[in-house]
């Protein structure tokens, strides 16, 4: 096949060959590499090509983060800098081996560094390729969220990145209509360039188990402790309902478990809320399955807005009930009463009341559970989520 934006049939559009690229590594944990595991596994259903480029493990280690700060006295601003440099650099050039490698027709970018990165390389005229940019949540505001003012060469850095890439880019992917707004009216995207579609789960792999396994109500929270998820507001909710008996699973870690420990002895849940740390997929996957639903309850948090959440999705295919935060892209996918609950972003009683209602009515939970299973079948899952990708890749092949 000749190399060219053009060059595929109808036929041929399955053996497209694609580089998936990524500033972070696949050890880290995060949206960008569950997104990443559901579109490597259905590109290979579909017959796609694909490698995927990430910089080098290493750059996880303290040695680094250590060496970046010491080589500028100390200056953790300049060093967060210098590391991300670092990583940025090891990817390029592990692109560009591909490059020099492969026939490739178009470059799929998951977050802005990498599409920063690479940009002045694929201006190159032998490199020259059509450039997608999937873009999970404006990373300026999550590194406010995450450091105030602590940074701020790091922050007005990431901002310069943000708005380099989405200029680069040919086409951008975003999760959730929320997401095209602000990059519409904060960063001056052009709209048309700007494609929503919504997070997917693989639903052959989040199945339903076999109905409620534990005794006592169990509620799940899957989520990392940064201010944005919530977390602490599903713990007020658990006091309003101490006499239910019910429980409260918390799978993840962050900067917040010190807040969510301190509550915890606070209202005296030893016992009922239990902090389970960061845990695997597989794990995740079984809790679902034995809880009687999964919270979800996000806050907005210095203009970061829950997108599609994929832990909601991946709950809603085991046919469990998710009771979310009714923000950004969890009110789209999720209608209250019909295939989940939702309630106003902060309002531990509103939760509860949610809660108490479900635990005196459970045989609700099941349907509310199965009709969240069809509806992520029929709009979630990846076959259905690829083709949505596969026009974007198309559009910008000119195919």
């Amino acid at each position: 096949m000749e190399e060219g934006f053009g060059s595929f049939s109808e036929e041929e559009k399955e053996v497209m060959n694609i580089i998936l690229g990524t500033h972070w590594t696949l050890r880290e944990v995060g949206g960008v590499q569950s997104h990443l595991k559901n579109l490597t596994r259905i590109m290979t259903k579909q017959g796609y090509q694909y490698v995927l480029v990430h910089p080098s493990d290493r750059f996880l280690s303290i040695w680094w983060k250590a060496y970046c700060t010491l080589k500028h006295l100390g200056n953790t601003d300049r060093g967060r800098i210098d590391l991300a440099l670092r990583r940025m650099a090891d990817a390029r050039l592990t692109l560009e081996h591909f490059l020099k490698r492969g026939n490739f027709h178009l470059i799929h970018a998951h977050d802005v560094f990498f599409m920063y990165a690479s940009t002045d390389l694929l201006q190159k005229k032998s490199y020259a390729k059509p450039k997608v940019l999937t873009v999970h949540g404006p990373l300026w505001h999550e590194v406010r969220m995450l450091m105030g003012n602590r940074s701020p060469r790091f922050s007005a850095f990431v901002r310069g990145v943000e708005e380099e890439a989405y200029a680069a880019a040919d086409a951008i992917i975003v999760v959730d209509s929320n997401l095209r707004r602000t990059l519409v009216e904060e960063y001056g995207v052009p709209y048309a360039k700007v494609r929503v579609i919504h997070n997917s789960v693989d639903t052959d792999w989040f199945t339903p188990g076999n109905g409620y396994k534990t005794p006592n109500p169990s509620f799940l929270v899957p989520r990392r402790l940064v201010p944005k998820n919530g977390v602490p507001v599903a713990v007020e909710a658990f006091r309003r309902i101490a006499q239910s008996g019910a429980e409260l699973w918390i799978a993840g870690d962050g900067p917040q478990r010190p807040i969510i420990e301190g509550l915890i002895q606070r209202y005296k849940l030893q016992g009922r809320v239990r902090l389970l740390g960061s845990v695997g997929a597989e794990v995740v996957l079984e809790l679902m399955r034995k809880a009687w639903g999964v919270i979800i309850p996000s806050v907005p948090t210095e203009g970061v807005i829950e997108a599609t959440s994929i832990a909601a999705l991946e709950a809603m295919s085991v046919a469990k009930p998710v009771f979310a935060s009714g923000i950004g892209g969890l009110k789209e996918i999720i209608q209250h009463g019909e295939t989940g609950f939702l309630f106003p972003p902060g309002d531990a009683d509103a939760l509860a009341s949610l809660l108490e209602e479900a635990i005196n009515q459970p045989e609700t939970l099941g349907e509310i559970g199965e009709k969240a299973r069809a509806y992520v079948l029929q709009h979630h899952s990846l076959p259905i989520w690829f083709k949505h990708i596969q026009a974007v890749y198309r559009e910008v092949l000119g195919l």
